[in-house]
């Protein structure tokens, strides 16, 4: 049986596979950088030790309230004191297991002039790690886009774009409001993190950890205070607190959010077309932009190539680990060489879509 080998010698996985063996050592390996994660602290986690989902309770609010007349009775029939405090459920399963794995010869191994090992173990843990940001992007785009279920007493999500966009039959509950030009000028997306603020704020989303996150363009576009479109006013001492630097490139917060930047996130606006089937234990998959099993998009497929920022807090998703990250190896002997493999069980979904909210440039492209 065949199967794909990294060879040690070979220049870019092609030709020759001895090409890059011993010439003269410069003493120094140079690696891909490793990539900013940036999600894994900032959202639900639920750790279990078997079963293949788990659930997550969601309680209403009380709202009867009623003024008590004397010597009458609060628990009479008609129930006029007593409510309802309504409840519902998010049930979040767990994936199939995902993997990363390099296969190296042991001879090719002894040729080289270099330890491989533990470059080869980290990056395929940053493989794996690097997924996982991505797929909790991808959720929690979702959740900004989910509506209010029509038997659900939970609020929907919300979105800022600057294009004039009609809400679609599906995401009807969706709140979608215009404010132009607010993924390409600062000013005008300042304008829209203070439209979500006052979202949050009209559903009761509490205002401790609320984060936004950016692509680097527009972060860098927020520090820029030579921009023409007001940047400045957000960095100057003028009218905030220390809230930066130009010097260090880096912005704190604005409308109550935490600024923070992921390359994933923009990452996410061009290679989203791949599709990951059958990704559930059983018939059991999450799916959180409603794609349905067996059809595009599903899973954590759903476009992200007009979406230039994410407004969240950490009550918006959930993630269930059955088996955290972690690498392992093993020498074959019939193989002469060694597998690495690194791997973990998680799954991701919606908890809150009130909690969520997008500010893209115009509806996503299907």
């Amino acid at each position: 049986m065949a199967f794909g080998v990294s060879n040690l010698g070979q220049i870019e996985a092609t030709g020759d596979a001895s090409a890059l063996f011993l010439k003269k050592f410069a003493g120094e390996v140079l690696t891909a950088f490793e990539e900013k994660n940036t999600m894994m602290d900032k959202h639900q986690v639920r750790t279990i030790t078997n079963g293949k989902s788990a659930q997550f309770p969601v309680i209403g609010k009380m709202t009867n309230t009623q003024y008590h007349a004397p010597g009458d009775d609060l628990l009479k029939a008609d129930g006029s004191y007593t409510g309802k405090i309504k409840a519902t459920e998010r049930v979040i399963h767990v994936d199939r297991l995902l993997t990363s794995v390099v296969f190296v010869d042991s001879l090719e191994e002894m040729v080289n002039h270099y330890d491989v090992r533990s470059i080869y173990s980290r990056e395929i843990g940053n493989a794996l790690a690097n997924r996982l940001d991505k797929n909790l992007i991808r959720t929690l785009a979702a959740a900004a886009r989910a509506p209010r279920e029509a038997s659900d007493f939970e609020p929907g999500g919300f979105v800022v774009s600057a294009a004039s966009e009609a809400a679609s039959a599906s995401d009807s509950q969706v709140e979608i409001i215009q404010t132009a030009n607010c993924t390409t000028q600062a000013d005008a997306f300042i304008s829209a993190l203070f439209d979500v603020a006052i979202n949050f704020d009209s559903k009761d989303v509490p205002e401790d950890q609320r984060f936004c996150m950016v692509t680097p363009t527009i972060y860098y576009m927020l520090v820029d205070i030579a921009d023409s479109n007001n940047a400045g006013v957000h960095m100057s001492r003028d009218f905030n607190d220390a809230n930066g630097s130009v010097a260090k490139g880096n912005v704190l917060e604005c409308a109550g959010f935490k600024i923070f930047k992921s390359q994933h996130l923009a990452e996410n606006s061009t290679d989203i077309n791949a599709v990951d089937d059958e990704i559930g234990i059983g018939t059991e998959e999450n799916d959180p932009f409603g794609g349905g099993v067996g059809s595009a998009p599903f899973g954590y497929n759903g476009n992200l190539n007009t979406t230039g920022a994410l407004c969240f807090t950490p009550q918006a998703i959930g993630t269930v680990k059955l088996k955290d990250l972690s690498v392992e190896s093993e020498y074959i002997m019939q193989r002469q060489g060694t597998v690495m493999l690194a791997k973990y069980s998680m799954g991701h979904g919606i908890l809150r879509p009130a909690c969520a909210a997008e500010i893209r440039t115009a509806a996503p492209q299907a």
